[in-house]
């Protein structure tokens, strides 16, 4: 009868110390949140059972890695520049030219200054699993719900999702660390994989080539919606 009480007193001792060095875990991450990396680029939280991680980052007062800060759309992952975005509104800038962002008008892209409402409607897009390819990414207007930036005829154009394979593949594009800064993304065409997102002379276009101008022409930065009405 002794042996079992000290068996159970021990127990109880186990269960308070556990219970303690957890409430300290919890105080001193401030509710931290635990994002799992995968390797298509995929962001999940815990809990997880996939075998495919890359990387984990927290979110919290201490310890963090990869500062995650909330959009205020509804999701979860934010904007930190080396955060792989997967879903939520945003709004495209160029590298080089960090006061233009990416907009459709007149249902072409065009890289501009946004001074009025419709310049901030146009240069919100949606980003969204890739319509051809689930790992890369396509871009959703969200003042024209259904139209996508696609490539035609190596110009970036807004047009209506018609289903079909030739428009979901001109409308999909692979998120990559920017060819002028790795801290920024580039956007490698999927049907056309030599060639990435591009601006020259204010339009939009996919394009290859080389050289500073070239690199600095393909990055951008992905951040808050201009416009979240």
């Amino acid at each position: 009868m002794e042996k079992k009480s000290s068996v159970a007193l021990i127990a109880v001792c186990f269960s308070l110390v556990f219970s303690m060095i957890l409430t300290a875990i919890l105080c001193s991450t401030s509710f931290a949140k635990m994002y799992i990396h995968l390797n298509d680029g995929e962001i999940i939280t815990l809990p997880y059972n996939r075998s495919d991680v890359q990387k984990i980052t927290y979110s919290g007062d201490k310890g963090t890695h990869t500062p995650l800060a909330g959009s205020g759309d509804g999701d979860e992952l934010g904007y930190s520049s080396r955060t792989p975005v997967r879903s939520g509104k945003v709004t495209l800038k160029s590298h080089n030219y960090p006061n233009h962002a990416v907009r459709h008008r007149n249902f072409l892209g065009e890289l501009t200054e946004l001074h009025s409402d419709l310049d901030r409607q146009d240069a919100t897009f949606k980003i969204v699993r890739g319509l051809a390819d689930p790992a890369a990414v396509s871009f959703e207007s969200v003042n024209y719900p259904g139209y996508y930036l696609r490539h035609q005829g190596y110009r970036i154009k807004l047009h209506k999702n018609d289903g079909s394979g030739l428009f979901q593949a001109d409308a999909t594009f692979r998120q990559v660390p920017g060819l002028a800064d790795p801290a920024k993304y580039s956007f490698q065409s999927v049907n056309y994989p030599t060639h990435y997102l591009r601006h020259r002379g204010f339009a939009l276009y996919i394009e290859q080539g080389d050289g500073d101008l070239y690199r600095s022409d393909c990055t951008f930065t992905i951040g808050p919606p201009a416009w979240s009405r």
